[in-house]
């Protein structure tokens, strides 16, 4: 019998060392399955109270203590939505990056000691957040934001929920845009409607829509401007009597958007939705070879800073018409 030799590498081989395999607990996941469940199931709420479930579902799965909705308006942000319902001031740097940087997370565990955000003013009071963005209409139009007083870290599942939550928001607030433009219709196809069976709305003179009609039209036309940052152009002038019969002929000849009101006596009132001041002095160029050099007076609506009465935009057109009288055969801007 013969003996085969062991190889004498083979003495220097070691087996791996055992591989204990623990069983990740389900605690948390399940926990947060659930959360999904609860979410859903709420879904179909109207918008006060989804919202108000939202954030209070977020601040109970995050253990957080604020959770709130914040939106930019004009240069600061505040909350729209906010649980517990208690005046805490919004972190805007933190919802400005949400903002600027739409699909990413901003997560800060401890916000004393990192280096980025120490000492920020935003950052007072405040141990750690979470923030994402709130998409409307396609683009972002908000920031939701889960705050912490002390230091801690945000897990992957609970990260997902606030994108989750942002999302259904982010729909909701879709919803409740379409239903105020829906309203705003309902309210133009009425203004059309009354238009064509009272004669109150219109000058009787010239037969132009009168100021009455104006203030109908406004609340209208000019939320909706404002939510869309569109400017408008005011013209305004005096027509003398002889002339008004030609009042009728500008009117046919504007674009189907614009509005030519007659205030009576002759004070005539032009409504340039969504047009700059240069598409302005195109249109008022045109309207004067029709109706001559006359002094008008002309402004830009601005949906930033402008009211929706127009209050603002007939103090300014005071003033250049005062300008325009001075110089005849002028056209005086304000703003």
């Amino acid at each position: 019998m013969h003996t085969i030799p062991r190889p004498a590498h083979s003495r220097s081989l070691r087996l791996p060392r055992r591989v204990v395999v623990r069983a990740r607990s389900q605690a948390s996941l399940e926990g947060h399955l659930r959360a999904y469940d609860q979410l859903l199931r709420r879904a179909t709420e109207a918008a006060p109270a989804l919202f108000s479930h939202s954030l209070e579902h977020l601040q109970k799965h995050l253990r957080v203590d604020t959770v709130l909705l914040a939106r930019p308006v004009g240069e600061e942000w505040v909350a729209a939505w906010q649980f517990p319902d208690a005046n805490r001031r919004t972190p805007g740097a933190p919802a400005r990056w949400a903002m600027d940087y739409p699909g990413r997370t901003l997560v800060i565990r401890d916000a004393r000691g990192d280096e980025r955000w120490a000492g920020h003013p935003d950052m007072q009071g405040l141990g750690a957040l979470a923030a994402v963005s709130v998409w409307e209409g396609g683009v972002p139009g908000g920031a939701l934001l889960a705050l912490s007083d002390h230091a801690r870290t945000f897990t992957r599942p609970e990260v997902a929920l606030l994108h989750a939550v942002s999302g259904l928001l982010g729909k909701a607030l879709e919803v409740e845009a379409l239903k105020v433009d829906l309203h705003r219709l309902q309210e133009a196809l009425a203004l059309t409607e009354a238009v064509v069976e009272d004669s109150a709305l219109q000058d009787g003179a010239t037969g132009l829509p009168n100021r009455r009609y104006l203030e109908i039209w406004l609340k209208a036309n000019l939320y909706l401007a404002r939510r869309r940052a569109e400017p408008m152009a005011v013209v305004r002038w005096t027509q003398p009597p002889k002339e008004l019969r030609l009042l009728r002929a500008v009117a046919e000849s504007l674009r189907g958007e614009d509005l030519l009101i007659c205030e009576g006596q002759g004070r005539c009132l032009l409504l340039l939705p969504r047009t700059p001041k240069g598409g302005a002095q195109i249109l008022i160029h045109r309207l004067r070879q029709k109706l001559g050099n006359l002094p008008m007076a002309a402004t830009l609506w601005e949906p930033e800073q402008d009211d929706l009465q127009l209050a603002s935009v007939r103090a300014r057109l005071e003033l250049a018409q005062t300008e325009a009288q001075a110089l005849p055969k002028a056209v005086a801007w304000r703003g």
